[in-house]
This record gives structure tokens, sequence and C-alpha cells, in this order.
């Protein structure tokens, strides 16, 4: 009676204890099954140098040659948290190619994107591709967009005037830029407060997922924040709080314009880039390619690094929100942009260049659940941010079987892991006739056009690119770099390749 006594309290004791750990044990399985939030912040146009932890002790020879002197406080901090990336490059550096591959993983030639969309170009994103947003928005999460997307055709779809373009234009031929993105065409995307583009940083205008417009009068990246730490605590239930969430947040400056007060945040120049705290503009163009006599860029690199602060100071507060909101461990947050800039290097401005001050952006990932604190020097075409971050994600098996870029998350994970590392990063720019890559060590490009010849440039020891490397004399090395870019144009399917674009020294047929 006693033995039976004592068998029914043990096992009763074994069941309270077991009833006492079941929550403990749902909640270990909820956090194991739940994928983690991703953060995607891009300004437009921030090149790689433009970050001042590359002047610390421990990043100071990363990159080929000097970089900006800027304060970035925000994303000092944020690189010490994170795995810093020192060769992705912008395979198309201009705005909406950038943006196409980086959403449809997908090379221009593949997603319907070879320029910038217009209203007078057929160029825009499939819209039948699936998606970054349409990925995840099947995973389960609940997907939000805000800023600058510039990845549609503009079309007469003013929701406010019928038969108007959104800048009051009635015709294709008259060149609108701006658009207003319709649901079917947002892939994805669940919560919008977006523009197509549309460059008065301190009078932006959005419209929201119900086509409403905004105006709010303010710089943008600020206005952008706050929208996104607004996302991101749910203030007006804009997501599904049971499920995990994908938020995009795209700054439009340090774009230009960037000539004056009018363009950027005057308590960040007042304080930085004013000529009573910055007396000699040289100094900020401290990069020996910039020619003596440009004087275009003497005139807006103030306004530029403004820009850069800004938007840094801005970048903070959306991880300082990530931060209290007890959602760290399980969030990813990427800064990166879409493209670089020039500013005076070789005597131009703007983008679709080779050169490192154009092709090469930042990408810095924190995820401290999963990426320990280190830097990796791997190359990465566009295409291949998309599959990553889904294999980092959990979601290698979501990865659409159309995708041309590459999952390499195994090399987020274990940063100085050596096998299976890509050799080459690609250079296109459909607009202009140019295909290009970059090596650890060199780059090379050519034009549709034979008279302008091919340029190869010794990255380590012509950091600034200044003396292109005579051709015959490398005839070798030339050679083997055009092979292995005939080799790439061929794995994508490129339009040179179908068309046998300067088969006169790409060995298509050798490769």
């Amino acid at each position: 009676m006693e033995q039976g006594r004592r068998d029914f309290l043990k096992k009763s004791g074994v069941a309270v204890t077991g009833m006492a750990m079941l929550p403990q044990v749902l909640a270990a399985k909820r956090k194991q099954g739940k994928r983690p939030n991703l953060i995607y912040v891009f300004p437009d146009q921030m090149r790689r140098q433009a970050m001042g932890f590359w002047k610390k002790d421990k990043y100071r020879n990363l990159l080929n040659g000097d970089t900006d002197p800027v304060h970035t406080p925000s994303l000092d901090k944020f690189a010490d948290e994170s795995v810093v990336f020192t060769q992705v490059t912008s395979t198309s550096p201009i705005c909406s190619p950038h943006r196409a591959m980086l959403f449809s993983g997908k090379y221009p030639h593949k997603n319907g994107v070879l320029w910038n969309c217009r209203a007078d170009r057929e160029n825009q994103l499939d819209p039948e591709a699936e998606c970054f947003g349409d990925v995840l928005k099947k995973s389960g999460y609940s997907c939000g967009y805000i800023g600058k997307y510039h990845m549609d055709k503009p079309e007469a779809n003013d929701p406010d005037r019928p038969g108007y373009y959104v800048n009051g234009a009635t015709r294709p031929e008259q060149r609108c830029w701006d658009a207003f993105t319709p649901v079917e065409l947002r892939h994805g995307f669940d919560y919008w407060y977006s523009y197509g583009t549309f460059d008065v940083h301190k009078n932006p205008h959005y419209w929201d997922s119900n086509g409403k417009k905004h105006e709010p009068g303010i710089w943008s990246p600020i206005h952008e924040a706050d929208k996104a730490i607004s996302y991101i605590n749910n203030e007006e239930n804009q997501r599904d709080e049971e499920k995990p969430f994908f938020l995009v947040v795209s700054m439009n400056p340090p774009h230009g314009p960037y000539y004056g007060l009018k363009d950027t945040d005057e308590d960040v120049f007042n304080e930085f880039y004013s000529k009573e705290k910055q007396p000699d503009v040289d100094e900020l163009l401290n990069r020996p390619n910039v020619p003596a006599d440009f004087g275009k860029c003497r005139k807006a690199v103030r306004y530029y690094m403004s820009h850069v602060t800004g938007v840094d100071r801005e970048f903070g507060r959306i991880v300082e929100a990530v931060d209290k909101s007890g959602k760290a461990d399980e969030t990813i947050i990427v800064f990166a942009s879409d493209h670089g800039e020039m500013m005076g290097s070789h005597g131009k401005m703007g983008k679709t260049q080779l050169y490192e001050e154009a092709f090469g952006i930042p990408f810095i990932v924190r995820y401290p659940e999963k990426l320990k604190p280190a830097t990796s020097d791997l190359l990465m075409d566009t295409p291949d941010i998309m599959p990553s971050l889904l294999g980092l994600m959990g979601l290698k098996d979501s990865i659409p079987e159309d995708v041309q870029g590459a999952d390499y998350s195994k090399f987020f994970l274990k940063p100085k892991k050596k096998g299976g590392k890509p050799e080459v990063a690609l250079f296109i720019t459909h607009g202009n006739g140019r295909r290009g890559l970059r090596t650890d060590t060199h780059s090379i490009m050519l034009s549709d056009k034979l008279e302008e010849g091919i340029t190869l440039f010794d990255n380590i020891k012509d950091p600034y690119q200044q003396t292109p490397l005579d051709i015959d004399k490398n005839k070798k090395l030339s050679d083997d770099l055009l092979g292995k870019l005939a080799n790439r144009l061929r794995e994508i399917e490129d339009p040179w390749f179908v068309d046998k674009t300067r088969s006169d020294v790409l060995p298509y047929g050798k490769v």
C-alpha cells in the first residue's frame, strides 16, 4: 500500500515537474523555430570609403588607399559589432539596376532593369519575378518598405490625378522619373511608405499602403528613421506581431543634390563641415586622384559628407530602437548602399564607373545570435546578396530556382573560410556598353566600342587607379582576366556572350 502511494507520488512529481517545465520547452522550441527579423538599410550613392571606422587601427589597412575624413560614430560602433565586408561591389553601379539585382537575385538582362527607370524607357523590374519580399512573404514574414524604390516604369497612375504621371506629365516622352507603385508591383511588401525617385531632400513625398500621399516637410532620412522605428515597435499595428519581419529602409542622401544647406541637415553641416569647422576643403578631398583644378567636387564635398554623417545619425537611431526593443539577438541588420560616388576622383562625379570610389559599397552585417564581429574580403556580386541573406536566415530551400546569384552565407558565418570563395566580381553597365571584373588584386574593363581599348589596374600597387597597365606588356595577366570575364558572362548568359561581343579579345569559345 505504502509502495503504491510512493510510486504514485513519484510519478505525479515527474508529471508536475514536466508540466512546470512545459512553458520553457515550448519557448525553446518557438525560439528554435522562429526565423530572424531582417532590416536592410541602404542609403543611395554612399561610397565604401565614406565611413570613419576605416581609420581605426584594426581596419586601417583593409582598403586600398586613404579613406574619407568623415564623422560616422553610429557606423563606427556598428562595425565593431558586425561582420564588415571589405570587397563587396555594386555589379551595375547605378540606382535602378542595382536595386533590381538586389531584390531579384538576377542580373539586369534577366530581371528587366538594364538602366535607370524612366517613363520613356521600357525598363522595369519583372512583375512575374519572385523577389526578396515575395519569398519572405510566402515564408510567413511581415514585409515593409520605406523610402526610395526606383524599380518601376513610371505610368500615368497618380492616385490623386488619374491620367497624369506623378510629376504632372501626361506623355512618356516628358521623361517622368518618379513613380507611384501600385499594389500588384510591390513584390510582397504589405507595408508601403515609398516613392520612385525624387531628389528634393528637405521636401520629400511618399505614398502609403493605401495610395495616400504624404509630404512631411523634413529632411528625408529623419522622417524615414521615424517611420522605421515606428514599424520596429509596431506603434500603429503596421505588422503582425506574431510574425518575423523584413524591413527595407532606402534613404536618398547622400545621393545628390549636395550643393547647399537647402539639401542637407544644417545642424550636422554646421557642427562638422562648415568653413569655420573645416577651413581647407582639400583636406576633405584627400584622395590624390582628385585633380587640383576640378572645382565641382570642391563645391559639393562638404554637403556630401554632411549627408553621410546625417544618414549615420539616423541609422544609429534605427539600431538603437532594435536594441531597446529586446529583438537585437534575433534581428539581422544590414547596412549597405546601391553604389558609390566619384566625388572628383579622376575628374568625375557620380557613378557608373569601375573605379573603386563608384564600384565599391559598404556592406556590414550584424546578427548577434549567429555572427561574431569580424572582417571579410569576400568578393560578392549584387545578385548574391538576396540568396546569401536567405541562407543566413535558414531559408536556403526557399531561394527561387531561377535566381542567378549564389548563397555565400557560409562565409558570413565563417568569414576567414577560404575554400569555395568567388575569384571575381563582375562589372556590368548596359547604358554605356561596358563589361569588366575585379579580383582581390586587379580590375579590368572593356567597352563594346573597339576604339576605347582595355583598361587594366593593379589595385595593390596603384590603389588610386591612376596608372593603367600596358596590355601588351601584361598580356599573360590580361588574357587570364579576360578569360575569367568571358567565363562569367557565359555563366550568366549575358547579352555579350549571346552576341559574342568583343570576341576579338574575349575567348568565349575557349571557356
